[in-house]
């Protein structure tokens, strides 16, 4: 399972309608207009490069690594 579902598993269960992911900030959900925290630590590079590795697949991951 990638690492951003469990960022997915909060905002459903949380009935909210988007995931804000920024390194260097907390992940946020929006909950009926309102952002919100779901943690307080910020999220690290680390964990930004596995979410979006992860998803984009390998070729993806490169070309995102070639153009940013």
């Amino acid at each position: 399972m990638p690492y951003i579902d469990k960022f997915f598993d909060i905002l459903v269960n949380e009935g909210a309608s988007d995931l804000h992911i920024g390194e260097g900030q907390p992940p946020k959900i929006r909950r009926h207009g309102d952002v919100m925290p779901i943690r307080s630590e910020p999220v690290t590079r680390t964990e930004a490069v596995q979410m979006l590795s992860e998803i984009a697949g390998p070729k993806g991951w490169e070309i995102f690594e070639e153009r940013g």
